[in-house]
């Protein structure tokens, strides 16, 4: 789904980078590296909707990648990305394409990297099982979404475009992750409600207010395994 001028530009954002792209990406790796045996020796990388190519350097950084190969949809955003790309040593190669329909071989990935992805795709069962594919057994995928309760909120509805009827919540992601073949534990599952996914951006927290621990969450990541 095409998104609307102001969500072309929030992903240009401070606020993008410092508060939702940094810390999921941050957290995603250092789980990561602590479900490995041993350390993973110079990956090949796919940034699964890159968008405008923000966390290339953040990917460089903490998965050392010999390779980051990235997709998105949108021909402009491709075009964006290319310059990110130029302010990194890891060779990036960036592609115009549909994650439910990926042109990339099987098995040829050691690492899926999908942030705030699915929630913009029609097919998200789809969409999981070319990623599944093109992972080597026993590659890693790093995943973190806007779930349901965050997306059906009137300020997301207002700026933002999302398909209304594929939204989940974190446990119903969950269940479609290893419904398409891919295992996890409960120990590498985050799920959090940040400050900007509130109706309120926060307010009533930063006045002292609690949240109700009934709430759903907002947002939930997950390192998953191709067996």
């Amino acid at each position: 789904m095409k998104e609307t001028r102001f969500g072309n530009w929030f992903q240009t954002s401070w606020i993008w980078s410092e508060y939702v792209l940094g810390p999921a990406l941050t957290c995603l790796s250092q789980s990561f590296h602590d479900s490995l045996d041993a350390p993973l020796s110079a990956p090949r990388v796919l940034d699964a909707g890159c968008g405008i190519g923000t966390a290339f350097p953040q990917i460089e950084r903490d998965l050392q990648p010999c390779e980051i190969i990235a997709v998105d949809i949108d021909p402009q955003m491709v075009r964006d990305a290319q310059a990110e790309a130029s302010k990194i040593s890891c060779p990036v190669q960036i592609h115009c394409g549909n994650v439910e329909k990926l042109s990339f071989s099987s098995e040829s990935f050691d690492i899926v990297v999908c942030h705030q992805t699915l929630h913009h795709v029609n097919d998200q069962a789809a969409a999981l099982h070319e990623l599944h594919r093109v992972l080597r057994p026993g590659g890693h995928m790093l995943i973190a979404e806007s779930c349901r309760l965050f997306i059906h909120s009137l300020p997301v509805w207002a700026l933002f475009r999302h398909p209304r009827g594929t939204q989940k919540s974190p446990d119903e992601y969950l269940d479609l992750i290893k419904s398409v073949g891919f295992a996890f534990s409960e120990s590498r599952v985050t799920r959090s409600s940040p400050f900007w996914s509130h109706p309120d951006f926060g307010l009533r927290e930063y006045l002292g207010a609690s949240l109700s621990p009934e709430r759903e969450h907002t947002q939930v990541g997950v390192v998953a395994r191709r067996p």
